[in-house]
């Protein structure tokens, strides 16, 4: 038990650090599931060496306090950047629609409940919902965090074969949790569609994948 409390006071002594080196608000909470301060770090420093200047279109999958990080500090790389989350709890759609209006005023921050429709075992957003979010957008960021692994088996695998139409050619996709062996399995799957990919060991895993060896166009 004293190990236990132990390990949450240091989490937390991190997640207060990590708010202060970042210049972000205190009051700023960190979910359960949230990405850990190493994870936000090495994602957002590998879109700053990738996208330092130019707009920025991030898509991410499953919403949080991530959302509202990830909008204020793309905003501070350029204001026209846009995040857009999807989330397929629509309670938790609005909590998260709560922190973004309160932590993200001025920036380009969208946060969309988009069910789960399932099909026999399998189960993924309702595709021609998602479809309308994003037309006429091209994707520079993909960050892959939903939906939960609860769901059914390989419930994040479905991401790349739908959003690769929307991926622009030098987009960068990530995908979170690859210490689990459904998103193990994912990763080996998804490495067909890129040329470059590896597996991060930080935090619970992240998949990092990048240049793009399968196009179609988006309907």
């Amino acid at each position: 038990m004293l190990t236990k409390i132990k390990y949450k006071f240091r989490e937390w002594i991190s997640w207060r650090a990590f708010l202060s080196a970042n210049g972000l608000p205190q009051g700023l909470k960190r979910g359960k599931w949230s990405l850990k301060p190493d994870e936000f770090e090495m994602i957002i420093k590998t879109i700053k060496e990738n996208r330092s200047t130019e707009k920025i279109t991030f898509v991410e999958l499953g919403s949080g306090a991530s959302t509202a990080i990830f909008g204020m500090m793309l905003s501070r790389l350029n204001k026209e950047n846009e995040v857009i989350s999807f989330e397929g709890d629509e309670n938790w759609s609005r909590k998260t629609e709560t922190t973004v209006n309160r932590f993200c005023g001025g920036s380009r921050v969208k946060v969309c409940y988009v069910p789960y429709k399932k099909s026999g075992n399998a189960a993924w957003f309702d595709e021609d919902k998602m479809k309308k979010y994003m037309k006429g957008r091209m994707i520079d960021i993909l960050f892959v965090d939903a939906p939960h692994g609860k769901l059914c088996r390989h419930s994040r695998k479905p991401a790349i074969p739908f959003f690769i139409p929307y991926l622009k050619n030098n987009a960068v996709v990530f995908l979170h949790d690859t210490e689990r062996q459904d998103e193990a399995e994912t990763f080996a799957e998804w490495r067909k569609y890129f040329s470059e990919s590896r597996n991060i060991g930080i935090g619970s895993g992240i998949a990092v994948f990048k240049g793009i060896t399968k196009r179609v166009t988006p309907e």
